[in-house]
């Protein structure tokens, strides 16, 4: 046998639809049985209780009651459930169905983020199958028991937005950083997809420092070369935290009975934990 013919084994070859397809069903299969499970905890409060969803057309959905609940300065989140209830008015399983459609898309943000990881390491690993690996570590990652609460809690979609627009934030920027001629365009997407992000949750603060960490490990190769590079994409990925200052500013009042503010808890031991 040739070295030609050592070094090199048979892998079988599926369609490039097959593994996003597996994963989206997988993260169905497994949440199936928590559609018919009615709100709880603090759903009540999110949507059985919140005024300003009843009105699709109101800004009032963009204005979230300042009461201290999981919609409280996260209008993004408040947005979702004014859609909900416009088609379904108060039946909990269109709530569930779009949580669980919600885990499913930044599964499949994931993979594709992996994807292209593995395959910016492929001149490294040559034998290296990115495919089964980003879907793995995806799958993994998407049914995970500690994912339960953020998919089954109607009030925790304000976790499974901000890590769907997390990854993808992360993946329009891996698919920006290639030499394609829709490379600015995936730049637009990503700063569009941080925006949201911060519109739903405070820990999205942390997207812009992950996506100069990427460009550093896997494109630019030093902080200096990705600024560089990218200036004018990294001063609108900057710029979104404008809009999470506003809101934290704004709600800070209302936000007394949350962990890291009004429980005895140090901002500095919050960060750590």
């Amino acid at each position: 046998m040739s070295s030609a013919q050592s070094s090199s084994f048979p892998r079988a070859r599926f369609p490039a639809w097959l593994a996003p397809l597996a994963l989206t069903l997988a993260v169905a299969l497994v949440y199936a049985n928590s559609l018919s499970a009615p709100f709880l905890f603090d759903d009540a409060g999110a949507v059985l209780g919140n005024p300003t969803i009843r009105d699709l057309t109101s800004l009032a959905v963009l204005s979230p009651p300042a009461d201290g609940s999981t919609t409280t300065g996260r209008p993004v989140v408040n947005f979702s459930y004014a859609l909900n209830y416009a088609f379904g008015g108060e039946h909990v399983v269109g709530y569930r169905v779009v949580n669980v459609a919600i885990h499913a898309l930044a599964a499949l943000a994931l993979f594709g983020l992996l994807r292209r990881m593995f395959l910016s390491l492929r001149h490294k690993f040559p034998l290296f199958n990115c495919d089964a690996a980003a879907l793995a570590a995806a799958a993994l990652w998407a049914l995970h028991p500690l994912q339960t609460e953020s998919v089954v809690c109607i009030a925790q979609r304000t976790e499974t937005l901000c890590g769907l627009f997390f990854l993808f934030t992360l993946y329009a920027f891996a698919r920006s950083a290639e030499p394609t001629p829709r490379a600015r365009w995936w730049q637009v997407l990503s700063v569009g997809s941080c925006l949201l992000g911060m519109a739903a949750k405070e820990v999205m603060v942390t997207a812009p420092l992950v996506v100069l960490l990427y460009d550093r490990t896997f494109a630019a190769g030093t902080f200096a070369g990705a600024l560089r590079l990218r200036r004018g994409y990294y001063a609108a990925l900057a710029g979104t935290w404008l809009l999470l200052a506003f809101l934290v500013l704004q709600n800070s009042g209302a936000r007394g009975a949350s962990a890291g503010f009004g429980l005895g808890v140090t901002p500095w031991t919050y960060l750590l934990t």
